[in-house]
């Protein structure tokens, strides 16, 4: 018993000894640990200091034009220098994929400008990291917009920067001669490319093998004809269905295939358009295989004058010839009745930043230099006493601020390249192999 006394005291003696050797340094030692992390700590500094120093402000884009971003950049870079500070590095984000599922490289972004969709305004809004835009950026905008952002409910992330437009370009000499007066309603727009294909011109034509474009004028019928409240449901409907298949079923389309059968069946504005389609194809209005024409056969086609309508975005203008665009004028779609309350079909550019310092530069972009974006861009400005370059850009803004304000197109509810091509091979289909 008392050797085993004996050996716990020894062993709690040698813990003792053990723990104080460990303890018990030199002087040499102290100085070599306290050397080392002074050493340390001055390497951190100098490698943050240096990383702070070298470091440029990230400039994000998504979905945006090369015309537009490269003036944006200009001014915004512009601005860096008067400031003496850094040019931004540009980052382009993936537009094949949602933004919401960006974000970590979104998270480095001081700015990012977007071109708005459902899923990057729900992303932006909901976003903490975002600094929320003060009521005064909006202050010159039309009306119609300020209610139709529903900022005078509640704040959000973002302000709109350009409007683009999707309206229908009128052949001039076409229309003198087709005997109507003026194109206000529908039943006049038919009148005139009814008469228009008597001159063997194409009564009306989309790029209907490209997905944007053929999903976009479908969206654009369903407002003309149905009202904006039905392409309103029909786009929360699929949006719903793509960010469940999102969630449940990436790389799918399985929601999103329930949905549309689901609107196609009945009395539906979506399944009416699809007739309407139809009726153009055989009244010979509508080219039958209009779902063999690319973007490149559709210029080619305007280029030889040969359309007597085109629908086209106000971005798309810029690509043609002014000396072409002579021979056409532009016109909103034409509703059912003059007294049809409307929202036009305008993708918006939209501007947010993670930084209160940044907040001004995004003012400078909405207000101060919208003239020069508007310009170099040739989009629409949203500031309703900016001078704009031509007729076009200046239509739409009146267009709009007259309407009930602007409504994202169809395409922007389903903001992936799979989900879009989905749609829109849906709508070829389903108003030709019928």
């Amino acid at each position: 018993m008392n050797s085993k006394k004996e050996t716990k005291k020894s062993a709690a003696k040698n813990k003792k000894i053990s723990f104080s050797n460990k303890i018990h340094l030199t002087k040499l030692q102290k100085i070599f640990i306290a050397g080392t992390a002074s050493a340390l700590i001055l390497i951190t500094a100098l490698i943050l200091i240096l990383y702070f120093a070298t470091r440029k402000p990230v400039l994000a884009f998504y979905n945006v034009p090369e015309k537009t971003r490269e003036s944006i950049t200009k001014i915004l870079n512009e601005e860096q220098g008067k400031a003496k500070r850094k040019y931004y590095e540009i980052h382009l984000l993936d537009d094949k994929i949602p933004l919401s599922h960006q974000s970590k490289e979104v998270k480095k972004a001081e700015i990012l400008i977007a071109n708005a969709d459902f899923d990057s305004i729900e992303y932006i809004n909901k976003s903490k990291s975002l600094e929320q835009i003060p009521q005064e950026y909006f202050a010159g905008m039309p009306e119609a917009t300020i209610e139709n952002l529903g900022l005078r409910s509640h704040n959000i992330n973002y302000v709109p920067l350009l409007y683009d437009f999707y309206q229908i370009d009128v052949n001039y000499e076409a229309f003198k001669n087709s005997g109507v007066e003026n194109i206000a309603l529908w039943s006049d727009f038919l009148s005139y490319v009814t008469n228009a294909k008597q001159e063997e011109l194409i009564g009306i034509l989309i790029p209907g093998k490209e997905s944007e474009p053929t999903v976009n004028a479908f969206g654009m019928l369903v407002e003309a004809l149905f009202g904006y409240e039905e392409l309103q449901n029909i786009e929360e409907t699929l949006y719903k269905a793509f960010k469940k298949d999102l969630d449940k079923n990436p790389g799918n389309n399985t929601y999103l295939e329930k949905a549309l059968e689901e609107l196609s069946s009945g009395d539906t504005a979506f399944n009416k358009t699809l007739l309407t389609i139809i009726k153009l194809i055989h009244s010979e209005i509508l080219p039958g295989d209009f779902q063999n024409f690319t973007y490149k056969d559709f210029k080619f086609l305007m280029n030889q004058n040969r359309i007597s309508s085109a629908i086209l975005k106000l971005s798309e203008h810029r690509e043609f010839k002014r000396s072409l665009l002579k021979n056409y004028r532009s016109i909103y779609s034409p509703g059912m009745t003059v007294s049809q309350k409307r929202k036009f079909l305008a993708p918006q550019i939209i501007a947010a930043t993670s930084s209160k310092k940044r907040l001004p530069l995004l003012q400078i972009l909405c207000e101060t230099r919208q003239q020069e974006l508007s310009f170099e861009s040739g989009l629409s400005p949203v500031q309703r006493s900016t001078p704009t370059m031509d007729v076009q850009a200046s239509d739409v803004r009146y267009w709009l601020a007259a309407s009930l304000g602007p409504i994202l197109p169809l395409s922007a509810c389903v903001p992936s390249e799979n989900a879009l091509n989905y749609l829109a091979r849906y709508i070829r289909e389903n108003s030709f192999y019928r």
